[in-house]
């Protein structure tokens, strides 16, 4: 895969002992490695005098550990509640579907529900074995790494480094000039930390931090600077662009007002570098000992990501479609539209009774995807247009109504979520998750031809429920009611 820099540039680096710093989601993001590659890290990172805690980062990562930990010790419990819990759901379907089938309680109809039920039962039970079993090997081998709910070396690890770094934590008065100038910032979209502008204050602060915490970050790198003029190589797995720019704007990705600002501070004698962890690791992991297993993991992990990227950006449309297309999709789709369209107004009446709809066209507009390197999971975003046809039944009154077939279009937004396997090939490795349909709405509904008596429109066949009086189609008022009485209802 492409990285920033070459490996010899970072490695000459290196060799002048620059100060090494990484944000709060690099320190995080440990734990969702194998427990054999968290230990060699935290072993390698440990023996090297290079790494500088900033107090910023020190406080996000004490108040996102404990979730972060616990859920990587027991990712695997998740995963055998879900698996039940779907195994579970499976079940109630299919004896639904059998019960709707079999009215009549026909034997053979009844011996195949139980036989299936109890092979589900059956399966149930052995996955929820094994994937026990997988979860206490997985936790000893946490354990045996030095990763448990009552000890853990990545922070170890970082509280000794906190120490030992003493970095300054700002007073309330130095905080509120760094807020005062990131408001500044923000208006303006200056990095970093301007796309954070809509996070919600810690309500267990007296002084609020979220918001600014990357600009207190880069102060903090900035005021260490007074006291060390040295490189600095500042490693941050954000994506967001308040830390990156795109290739044609710096080669680098740096935002140029943080380079403006560094090379200030450093009467432009020193040089400010921002990789990704895995590309730190792939050139640098040698040269701090870091065993190669260890490495192998991490950069195949993230080529296998960017390879994923490539495929899905490449592929999107045609992944939407096959998808869109699906039997079950389809069906969820017609009983949207028609959970919608009881009730609509057309024709002098209101639909109540919908028929055979048929989809004849899908077109996906705003398609995007991203995905979640926690969860490890794809989620692909779009608008629908749906094209439709059906027959409908309108409602006048007691006595009349008329029916035909009927266009309808309607749009909704999709979320769709994919499971990514990353020991298989981008294009075989993910599966549907769940998805769900947003914002459905019924756009148009016209009638192609539609039933009508037409002698119903020259004898006044309507009676109104309200004052009694016979009237014509052109005195309707909707509803089933004159144009006089309409209002009232």
């Amino acid at each position: 895969m492409a990285y920033i820099y070459m490996k010899s540039d970072i490695c000459e680096i290196l060799k002048k002992k620059p100060i090494i710093i990484m944000d709060t989601n690099v320190w995080l993001d440990l734990y969702s490695l194998s427990p054999d590659t968290i230990g060699s890290i935290v072993e390698a990172l440990s023996e090297s005098n290079l790494f500088w805690l900033p107090n910023q980062v020190y406080s996000e990562f004490k108040r996102h550990v404990k979730e972060k930990r616990d859920e990587n010790i027991n990712r695997y419990q998740r995963l055998k509640e879900e698996i039940c819990k779907h195994l579970s759901d499976n079940q109630n379907k299919i004896n639904s579907v059998f019960n709707t089938f079999n009215r009549f309680k026909l034997p053979e109809i009844l011996e195949q529900n139980e036989y299936i039920k109890n092979e589900i039962i059956k399966i149930q039970n052995e996955a929820s074995q094994k994937l026990k079993e997988i979860q206490s090997n997985h936790t000893k081998s946490m354990v045996s790494n030095g990763i448990s709910k009552s000890s853990d070396c990545i922070e170890q690890y970082i509280d000794e480094l906190h120490k030992k770094s003493n970095a300054k934590r700002y007073s309330t008065i130095e905080l509120l000039r760094i807020y005062e100038e990131g408001e500044k910032r923000y208006k303006y979209k200056i990095a970093p930390g301007f796309t954070d502008i809509k996070k919600k204050d810690n309500e267990s602060s007296e002084i609020p931090e979220r918001k600014y915490g990357d600009l207190i970050i880069w102060k903090e790198i900035l005021n260490l600077l007074s006291d060390s003029q040295k490189d600095v190589i500042f490693i941050n797995n954000e994506k967001k662009m308040d830390w990156w720019v795109p290739d044609i704007i710096n080669k680098n990705r740096i935002p140029t007002v943080l380079t403006e600002e560094f090379m200030s501070k450093t009467n432009g004698n020193y040089q400010f570098t921002m990789l990704t962890f895995d590309e730190f690791i792939n050139h640098c992991g040698e040269e701090l000992n870091v065993p190669i297993h260890a490495i192998l993991e991490i950069t195949e992990r993230i080529s296998f990501i960017s390879d994923l990227n490539k495929y899905f950006n490449e592929k999107l449309s045609q992944i939407i479609i096959d998808f869109t297309n699906q039997d079950e999709v389809q069906e969820r789709i017609i009983d949207q539209i028609n959970e919608d369209i009881l009730g609509e107004y057309i024709a002098g009446g209101n639909v109540d009774e919908v028929d055979e709809i048929e989809i004849s066209d899908i077109k996906s507009t705003k398609e995007k995807f991203s995905f979640d390197d926690d969860e490890f999971q794809m989620i692909i975003e779009f608008d629908v247009e749906i094209s439709a046809d059906s027959n409908i039944s309108v409602y006048w009154n007691k006595e009349s109504g008329t029916s035909g077939s009927v266009e309808i279009k309607s749009t909704g937004k999709f979320e769709v979520i994919l499971t990514i396997d990353y020991t298989q090939a981008p294009e075989k490795s993910y599966s549907l998750y769940e998805y769900s349909i947003n914002q459905f709405k019924i756009l148009k509904l016209n009638f192609n031809d539609y039933d009508f008596d037409e002698s119903m429109i020259e004898d006044g066949e309507y009676e109104c429920p309200d004052c009694g009086r016979r009237y014509s189609i052109d005195e309707d008022g909707g509803n089933g009611f004159c144009n006089d009485c309409a209002w009232n209802h």
